[in-house]
């Protein structure tokens, strides 16, 4: 009777520890991040810009006017030329897409004129 209580004590605690685990489980929606200034920057002067968004995104909280990342997040890029001047390339270091306004609109380089960048675009 003993071992028959203790198993069916240890089947119950099992159970209660698997409903916390799934009731604890990061349910969080992906943010949405928009672009708002082709200005290669990392401050707080009121705008969002790729570098800001993409800070934004990796370390899922707000970042100058960028929205906080949460998950899996989506940058909106919209058309423009996005030159980096700071020279130092930008990190995706989380699961992120980055949706431009096409490859002929938005465009991302790492230097304004050609063979003179001193970092890569983009490393991920």
């Amino acid at each position: 009777m003993t071992i028959a209580r203790n198993l069916t004590l240890a089947a119950l605690l099992s159970a209660l520890a698997m409903m916390l685990l799934i009731g604890t489980t990061d349910t969080a929606e992906a943010a949405t991040i928009v672009v708002d200034t082709i200005a290669d920057e990392n401050n707080t002067n009121g705008s969002c810009s790729l570098r800001e968004a993409l800070l934004a995104a990796d370390t899922d909280a707000a970042v100058d006017s960028c929205a906080g990342g949460s998950g899996g997040d989506t940058i909106t890029v919209p058309a423009g030329l996005y030159t980096l001047t700071l020279g130092v390339q930008l990190a995706i270091t989380s699961d992120v897409a980055i949706v431009g306004n096409g490859a002929d609109t938005t465009i991302i380089e790492a230097a304004s004129s050609s063979g003179s960048a001193t970092a890569r675009v983009l490393v991920i």
